[in-house]
Formats: C-alpha cells, sequence, structure tokens
C-alpha cells in the first residue's frame, strides 16, 4: 500500500509530466512567460546530464538509474514548481508547491531510487538558476530571452562532447528543443536574421553529432518543440 502510493507521489516529479504541463499551460494561456518555462526546464535537463556524467556519483543499488547527484526528478520539479511561485506569487502556490516537492522528494527515497543527501542538494541548482533568471533575465525581450539560452546551450554541447566525450541523449533533447523552439518563434515574429543565426547553430550541431542519422535523431526534438509556438499562434487566432 505504501508503495503504491510512493509510486503516484512519485510522478509529481515526473519529468514527462511537469514538460507536458507546462506545455498545455503555454499553449492555452494568455501569460507568455509560460514560454520561459519550457526553456528553463530543457535547460535543466542539459545541466543536470553533464554534472550526473562528470561526477559519476553512484545511486543506491536499489535505483534504476547507474548515477545519483544531481536527481534528475528533483532537479526538474524544484525548476518547475520554483518558477510557478516566482511568477505567480500565489499564497496558495507558496504552499502547494514546496509541499509536491517535499512529497516528491521522500516518494524518490522511498522508492531507493535517490539516498536522502541527493534529494537534500539537488534543489540548490535550479535555485541558483532562478535567482539568475529572476534578477537578469525575467523582464528581457523574448527574442534575447531565446538568444542567450541557444548560446548557452550551444556552449554545454560542446563542453559534454569535450568533458565527456559524447553527448548525453537529455543534453541532446535539451539543446536541440530549445533550438527548435527558438527557431519558431523567430519564424513567427519575422526575425529572419535571428533565423539564420539558428540555422548556423543546428549546422553545427550536425557537426558535433558526427554523423548523420544520429543528427536526424536528434532533430526529432527540433521539430517537436518548434511545433508549440506554432500551434499556439494557431490558438491564438482561433481565439480572436
Amino acid at each position: 500500500m505504501i508503495s503504491t502510493i510512493a509510486t503516484c507521489l512519485s510522478y509529481i516529479s515526473n519529468d514527462y509530466l511537469l514538460m507536458l504541463v507546462a506545455v498545455l499551460f503555454y499553449i492555452f494561456s494568455k501569460r507568455t512567460e509560460y514560454a520561459h518555462l519550457i526553456i528553463l526546464l530543457l535547460f535543466a535537463m542539459i545541466y543536470k546530464a553533464i554534472l550526473k556524467d562528470l561526477l559519476k556519483i553512484p545511486a543506491p543499488v536499489t535505483s534504476p538509474t547507474k548515477y545519483g547527484f544531481p536527481s534528475g526528478h528533483i532537479n526538474f520539479a524544484t525548476m518547475f514548481f520554483g518558477w510557478l511561485m516566482i511568477t505567480h506569487k500565489s499564497k496558495l502556490l507558496y504552499f502547494l508547491c514546496p509541499a509536491a516537492l517535499v512529497l516528491a522528494s521522500l516518494s524518490t527515497i522511498y522508492l531507493g531510487y535517490h539516498d536522502i543527501s541527493d534529494v537534500l542538494l539537488t534543489p540548490l541548482l535550479p535555485v541558483c538558476f532562478l535567482t539568475i533568471y529572476y534578477v537578469f533575465l525575467r523582464n528581457i525581450e523574448q527574442d534575447k530571452f531565446m538568444i542567450i539560452f541557444i548560446t548557452i546551450s550551444f556552449a554545454l554541447q560542446i563542453l559534454s562532447v569535450t568533458l565527456i566525450g559524447h553527448l548525453p541523449i537529455d543534453v541532446a533533447i535539451g539543446s536541440y528543443g530549445i533550438l527548435g523552439f527558438g527557431v519558431a518563434t523567430s519564424l513567427i515574429q519575422r526575425r529572419y536574421h535571428q533565423i539564420a543565426l539558428c540555422l548556423c547553430t543546428l549546422f553545427t550541431y550536425l557537426l558535433i553529432a558526427g554523423n548523420f542519422p544520429k543528427f536526424l535523431n536528434y532533430c526529432i526534438w527540433f521539430g517537436a518543440f518548434g511545433v508549440f509556438p506554432i500551434v499556439k499562434q494557431i490558438t491564438t487566432e482561433c481565439k480572436r
């Protein structure tokens, strides 16, 4: 019974579920800031994967993953719930978001996915990045925001290949996703110089991937996240 409850609670921090919620908010909400949430979640995937492979801290023997710190789910959930709190500033969210994060953390420990040190230390990373976002990036123009994170994800791809020797799949998903989201957003806003820059970056990704089939496999994420701004534009037009 307790294991069933813990398994259900673990879905609070499921990265696929939280990304789906963020995308739905972005498409159907009038608040344009949800684009920031999607980019931050993709960014969270990138640095988490790089740190896991660099640090190589073993996960508990009961965990299905090879490395423990940082916890992918707790990292993702902290970024998601932390962003909601600093953006909406609702008293209800100030209670619900930390409670959700605590329950998700307890469930991962109980299920043996991570130990207590993983769960306690992992939130420090997204909290630092959310602080930088809130102080410096939150109010800048959308196109500049996209360029900043495309540049960062590009640099982290190179760092990953240089230091680790390969490109972890989460780094590919995050960086290709950010790039696809940026190209589609630039296309809608008719910022053709920005599109040209993004396509040049995509060509560089081909060189990093090393071979064309692998590059095409990664481009699935470029296309997937590139669809979302277009869908939002269509739903916005339909509401008028």
